[in-house]
């Protein structure tokens, strides 16, 4: 409910339903379609509409949104549960006129210069590896945003781009923003993330993809992590 806002919450009077695939859904809905192995809200979507007999009625801009949904929940169809039915829905949408390599360009293609060079420096300056862990981590401050023009958005990704190195399998990134430092935590294998999101950053998500909020400084969340991180017994 947080994405809705408080006060829609709280003066809503309409019929409050779910449609979700993370880990332990809150229970205050009228209904619930909860599916924490579907790899997306937006393929569940699908899936209604579908049971429900109406797939005739999606139109060419719905077909659209829940392509890009799709696509990047499932991180350009590189994360878990790529299922037959994933792809056989994919299908269906670009029957519906879809195109993939347009939407490719509009989502991940369309980034300004300034975000190419916060990137460029957050490989190179501000990403740290934890020896022995196989874990890495970013830190992107108020100042250094000024500096490169933040966006909202610019960030997006960037949590995924240790991943990349091999034997990399935990990363963390930490966003400062005015409210609190945004943690976003990925993993591959068994590593699970959500529960370090639940536990230590007031948040959740999946067991390799979560998120959460830490109500202090930077350096206390960056610390968290390490500690945590550092608990777990080394990887052979």
């Amino acid at each position: 409910m947080e994405q809705l806002g408080e006060e829609i919450e709280k003066n809503s009077r309409a019929i409050r339903v779910l449609i979700d695939h993370h880990l332990e859904p809150p229970q205050e809905f009228d209904l619930t379609f909860s599916d924490t192995g579907a790899s997306s809200t937006s393929l569940l979507v699908y899936e209604i509409v579908e049971a429900l007999g109406w797939e005739n009625q999606i139109s060419y801009p719905v077909a659209e949104a829940l392509y890009v949904g799709i696509n990047t929940d499932t991180g350009n169809f590189s994360f878990g549960q790529l299922t037959p039915a994933l792809f056989r829905a994919v299908a269906r949408l670009v029957e519906k006129g879809v195109e993939p390599a347009k939407l490719h360009i509009a989502v991940y293609d369309n980034y300004s210069a300034d975000r190419m060079r916060l990137m460029g420096y957050m490989l190179n300056e501000k990403m740290q590896l934890i020896p022995g862990h196989r874990a890495a981590y970013m830190s992107l401050d108020k100042e250094k945003q000024k500096i490169y023009h933040f966006q909202p958005g610019d960030s997006e990704g960037f949590v995924n781009l240790p991943l990349s190195i091999k034997n990399v399998s935990l990363t963390a990134f930490f966003l400062e923003t005015r409210e609190c430092i945004k943690v976003s935590l990925r993993s591959q294998g068994d590593i699970d993330v959500n529960r370090m999101a639940r536990q230590w950053y007031n948040g959740g998500g999946h067991k390799n993809a979560a998120g959460g909020k830490h109500f202090g400084s930077m350096e206390e969340a960056v610390r968290i992590f390490e500690a945590v991180v550092k608990s777990f017994p080394e990887p052979n």
